[in-house]
């Protein structure tokens, strides 16, 4: 990829995305009935402009310094009103030319869920509405009503790109469904906003923190990867956030029909096989999607686990495993499903659910893994 298209601040390449999609469409239509455009909206602005840690790894100095270029207060928003324009271009070229083929179009979302670090702190309950529009509004704000969100319009003011009438009519509404990737729920407590510092990046903007500890120290739920060695790298799981998520985009995103595209995480190379916290994952996850559409009515249409099997992940390569399927990756063909894959693979062929042994969340990983192995 050339440098110029590198750049958020260049000429937009629209064409050429529109072109590749354009290509797929033409000889992949009469297999292909869902298509996704973006995968993560939010991922490639913040990581890709915003840390450099993804491609095309452009930051500002203070932020690494191994970034050979970019501005981290500036180019997110640029690439992301870009990511936007190209995608809604697409839905369009879909919608106008090969709609007969009678498939469906939309892009991905990333999604997390947020609360208050002290729940009695008017400061901390601000700010957690606050990121919510930073996070989840950054992009459905467009999408649904053809304009960012006030409190990002109020707060990154000229550095927050705008739409013209026409873009805006192309972008609002331009899905047919939404596919939602969830994988955790964090705590949000208040933090300054430094826009003037040689180290301020646009996902300060929101003025928070993220934590995964609240103001009385209480963990937000069980440790999925645990780092012993440093638990500030732990991450965790809040089953009820999903729950959370789909009530949201329900009831703010003129209740769209969904598919969760994505959850769950990876596990270390010791538990690759016997990944009893997957299987926990996956249990009381799915138990709060069931309970979130008996009891809301959300339009979720179907959900996939992530993955199906062991994949490369950008930036870890084949360090981490995210699979139902463990993958020998010195003989490709050597596939074993893991337990949480023996697990899925009797829970979506059992018609009822109900019965204990799906409804229950099992902590004992630790004690099944010796005694399996």
């Amino acid at each position: 990829m050339s440098r110029r298209k590198e750049e958020p601040g260049s000429t937009p390449r629209r064409d050429d995305f529109r072109d590749i999609a354009d290509l797929c469409f033409e000889e992949y239509g009469d297999k292909v009935k869902h298509w996704f455009t973006i995968n993560q909206l939010y991922s490639v602005p913040t990581r890709g402009y915003g840390l450099g840690s993804d491609a095309p790894g452009r930051c500002s100095p203070k932020v690494d310094s191994t970034c050979y270029a970019g501005n981290s207060s500036t180019e997110p928003y640029i690439a992301a009103h870009n990511q936007l324009l190209a995608h809604a271009t697409v839905v369009d070229l879909y919608s106008t030319k090969y709609k007969h083929q009678g498939g469906k179009i939309g892009p991905v979302m990333i999604t997390r869920w947020f609360l208050p670090y002290n729940d009695t702190d008017p400061d901390s309950i601000a700010a957690t509405e606050r990121m919510k529009e930073f996070f989840l509004g950054w992009y459905m704000g467009p999408l649904t009503n053809g304009t960012y969100p006030q409190i990002m319009i109020d707060t990154v003011g000229e550095r927050l790109p705008s739409f013209t009438p026409e873009e805006s009519k192309l972008v609002k509404g331009s899905y047919e469904f939404l596919g939602l990737n969830y994988y955790f729920t964090q705590y949000v407590q208040p933090s300054p906003n430094h826009v003037d510092s040689d180290g301020h990046t646009a996902m300060m903007d929101a003025g928070t923190r993220l934590t995964y500890r609240n103001a009385s120290n209480h963990a937000i739920g069980p440790v999925f990867t645990e780092h012993k060695d440093d638990e500030t790298k732990n991450t965790y799981y809040y089953p009820k956030g999903i729950y959370y998520v789909m009530d949201h985009f329900k009831t703010n995103y003129n209740n769209p029909v969904i598919y969760i595209t994505r959850t769950s995480g990876d596990e270390t190379r010791e538990e690759a096989k016997f990944d009893y916290r997957r299987i926990d994952y996956l249990c009381s996850h799915l138990c709060f999607l069931s309970k979130v559409i008996k009891e809301t009515g959300v339009k979720v249409k179907g959900y996939c686990a992530w993955s199906l099997g062991d994949n490369y992940e950008f930036g870890q390569g084949f360090t981490v495993r995210f699979g139902l399927t463990y993958i020998d990756w010195n003989n490709v063909t050597d596939r074993d499903l893991k337990e949480s894959g023996k697990w899925y693979k009797k829970f979506i062929a059992t018609k009822n659910l109900a019965k204990p042994i799906f409804l229950r969340s099992s902590l004992t990983f630790e004690k099944k893994k010796f005694a399996d192995a």
